[in-house]
């Protein structure tokens, strides 16, 4: 009895295979004739289902999400929270940076309407005799220095205007406060504060001439 039944469910030489048992895949049809023992085929794309793995609709929603990302959103109207975020940033510093260079440009303007000694021996001496007098300490207009002594020890910043010290045909004797101080405007100073009025004897240049310094590729841009 056993083998009559066996035979009576077997397909026969070249016959579709019969339909399994069971639930059918969802948006699958059986197809008897499909390869050597049939197959559920996926009603739109007709690839077979393999039982464990994804189904065809799952991998063909999966390739319109990849070619959904690859799209251009540049024109979206509306940019996400981090885009916002990264944009104001930008932004921001840019405005810092101009407004900073405002202020410098500005305060360089105004010195050079200021009537000028004209350079000629007088203007060769008074160099010379404040370069005698602050030693490493003498620094030109536009500068870089870093203020060594009193409240912003450790500051930099850049020299506005160098301070007067000649007078009458030859250097001072005493460096009296403020008449006799640098206008340096300090990096973490706000642009409202404008320069601040520092002894020539509180800056030096900074760097050196010759002095080793590290540099940091990661803030070039």
């Amino acid at each position: 009895m056993s083998g009559q039944a066996s035979s009576s469910t077997a397909a026969a030489p070249g016959a579709p295979h019969p339909r399994p048992q069971g639930r059918a895949p969802k948006e699958h049809t059986w197809d008897g004739s499909y390869g050597e023992s049939g197959a559920w085929l996926h009603n739109v794309t007709g690839l077979p289902w393999a039982k464990g793995g994804r189904s065809a609709a799952s991998m063909a929603q999966q390739r319109e999400r990849k070619r959904e990302d690859k799209r251009d959103r540049s024109g979206r109207p509306e940019a996400s929270g981090a885009q916002k975020r990264k944009k104001g940033a930008v932004e921001a510093e840019r405005r810092d940076r101009n407004r900073r260079l405002n202020v410098i440009n500005q305060y360089r303007t105004a010195a050079r309407k200021k009537k000028k000694i004209p350079l000629d021996s007088s203007q060769v001496a008074r160099t010379r005799e404040e370069k005698r007098l602050l030693g490493d300490n003498f620094v030109h207009e536009g500068q870089r220095v870093r203020v060594i002594e009193g409240l912003h020890a450790g500051c930099c910043g850049v020299v506005l205007e160098r301070a007067v010290l000649w007078e009458c045909g030859r250097a001072v004797t005493a460096v009296v406060e403020p008449e006799h101080h640098h206008d340096v405007l300090l990096d973490e100073d706000e642009d409202e504060a404008g320069p601040r009025r520092i002894s020539p004897y509180q800056v030096e240049p900074w760097p050196r001439v010759g002095q080793q310094v590290g540099l940091d590729l990661s803030l070039i841009s």
